[in-house]
């Protein structure tokens, strides 16, 4: 299992994707989602707001075993709700932990 760092990607072009040895690729993969996710990454793009686009983050899960990503942090709320961020990650059959409309919902454990 591998646990990185916070994902932070809002536009699909930058997506930075190195030559990594297949068995790390293919370990399940944990990070943290420094953001939102969005559908519509226009509407920020001049702003000082911390996002992610919905189709990098498919791009990871599809390069890399991405199986968890927490969303407790200062930025999930910054361009979008909670709410909307979990319904993405559920479309995308990405668990997720550490936020929630409750306390109860936000310790509930993913993997």
């Amino acid at each position: 299992m591998i646990f990185s760092g916070d994902i932070a990607c809002p536009n699909l072009d930058q997506l930075p994707i190195i030559n990594m040895p297949n068995d790390l690729r293919h370990k399940v993969w944990v990070s943290n989602l420094e953001g939102a996710i969005e559908l519509d990454q226009n509407k920020y793009i001049q702003e000082m707001v911390v996002f992610n686009n919905y189709e990098a983050i498919k791009e990871i899960k599809k390069n890399f075993n991405l199986q968890g990503l927490g969303l407790a942090n200062n930025h999930i709320t910054d361009t979008s709700s909670i709410i909307e961020t979990k319904k993405n990650l559920d479309d995308l059959e990405i668990k997720y932990f550490g936020a929630g409309e409750t306390i109860a919902k936000a310790k509930k454990h993913a993997l």
